[in-house]
């Protein structure tokens, strides 16, 4: 009968990686995932993987609840979306409507913001937005 052992990815990653080494080197994987990021401090060399117990070369392994899309969007609307005009106020001095942002920030969103109702939405709404975003597209 065979046996099937299973790896963390980041720690099979970093071992894929080895077999493209010459020399011995420490490896820093991350695994930023749907949910979590997770990273591995791996040391990698050919003489290492030729052993078949490797627990003492994985150095040092963490993970953390952020990743995926909810840090993509975070990132997103922190950065660049500012620059497109996200959060700003409009001419009464209200913060603009921030949809169009969210579905800008979200990857399986981004496209239904060029259907030709949301460009009428958006062309209905232009006057809210600051001069340097057009939704004329």
């Amino acid at each position: 009968m065979r046996e099937i052992h299973f790896q963390y990815e980041p720690i099979a990653a970093a071992f894929d990686y080895e077999k493209s080494l010459t020399a011995e080197g420490l490896v820093l994987v991350a695994d930023i995932g749907g949910g979590t990021s997770d990273f591995s401090l791996v040391r990698v060399g050919p003489e290492r993987a030729k052993h078949l117990d490797r627990k003492g070369d994985v150095l040092a392994h963490h993970g953390v609840y952020v990743a995926g899309t909810d840090f993509d969007r975070r990132v997103e609307l922190a950065t660049v979306l500012r620059e497109l005009g996200y959060q700003t106020l409009d001419p009464q001095g209200r913060e603009v409507p921030n949809r169009v942002y969210f579905d800008l920030a979200t990857w399986h969103l981004i496209n239904t913001v060029y259907t030709p109702k949301r460009v009428s939405e958006l062309q209905l709404m232009h006057h809210l937005y600051p001069a340097r975003i057009s939704t004329t597209g």
